[in-house]
């Protein structure tokens, strides 16, 4: 074989190792990692323009920065709560049913003594004509229905004169059926003892005992009496409605406070007792604040 083509055939096989051994080291060769940002899409928008590529679709263009979003998320958020705090704390009309909540912790208060009788007309729906009354006197709270009006009572077993009122729970429903083995009943406008408290002792089924309370009004512990609800069904121009009173006794029986009342403005309705709405809004708004505070 003469060296020209021994020198051939050499560079051939080494240019055929030299392939081998580059198509080897391409396939072991590692994929790159590459590293993502995020961006927001109005900086992506700029950088396309500035690289001459084509504009962002409307969408992404028109997509507001991360941070405005949540700022407005944040503002929702303070808005429901305190639209749910002002829905429940200041006693107004929801759907059908209108709720009067007196104003501050203890309400009105109702008493009398030896020498006079406490008396407070309720006019639930408001116009211009009372429809229950509670009467205080020197050994009894009584209430006492106008001639449109019903209550719930225990009526009295003759010869026995009067009847006792019917505390009704959180979560009752006043309707046309009377509970708890109770009857609606007018009494000609007689007394419904609530409580009467004698020398030989208190009668009534109205809730007994109270919790104390700082009054802000004057810096000092209050006992507030626990709520018992009277069940009330009258009659206006526009027909038969149920509510009911919401009233607490104290112990001694010649006093108590007054902390609302509600209706069902339609008719026939029956309605649901419900909590007290300044209390269930101050619950509601503490709590809405404190989950706003951690979601921040």
């Amino acid at each position: 074989m003469s060296r020209k083509n021994l020198d051939l055939r050499f560079s051939l096989f080494r240019l055929k190792t030299t392939n081998f051994f580059n198509e080897r080291q391409l396939h072991r060769t590692r994929p790159i990692r590459a590293r993502f940002q995020l961006v927001s899409c109005r900086a992506l928008g700029r950088a396309s323009s500035e690289a001459g590529l084509e504009p962002l679709p409307s969408f992404f263009a028109a997509a507001p920065e991360w941070s405005s979003m949540k700022r407005t998320d944040s503002r929702i958020r303070q808005t429901m709560v305190g639209l749910v705090a002002l829905w429940l704390c200041c006693g107004v009309a929801t759907a059908n049913v209108i709720v009067t909540n007196l104003p501050g912790i203890f309400g009105d208060p109702i008493f009398g003594d030896g020498f006079m009788t406490g008396r407070y007309e309720v006019d639930i729906d408001g116009n211009g004509v009372w429809d229950v009354a509670l009467e205080a006197s020197s050994t009894q709270i009584s209430a006492v229905a106008n001639k449109h009006t019903l209550l719930q009572v225990y009526p009295s077993t003759p010869p026995n004169f009067g009847s006792w009122a019917s505390p009704l729970l959180l979560g009752d429903v006043v309707g046309s059926y009377a509970l708890y083995n109770a009857v609606w009943h007018r009494n000609n406008l007689g007394t419904s003892g609530m409580r009467v408290c004698v020398t030989s002792g208190c009668a009534g089924y109205w809730p007994e005992g109270a919790e104390e309370i700082l009054d802000p009004d004057t810096g000092y512990i209050r006992l507030r009496p626990h709520s018992g609800y009277l069940a009330v069904a009258f009659t206006n121009s526009t027909g038969r409605h149920y509510g009911y009173v919401d009233v607490g006794v104290y112990d001694i029986g010649s006093a108590g406070l007054i902390y609302g009342w509600a209706w069902e403005t339609e008719p026939d309705t029956p309605i649901t007792i419900v909590p007290e709405p300044g209390s269930a809004g101050l619950v509601v708004l503490f709590a809405g604040l404190i989950w706003l505070r951690q979601s921040e």
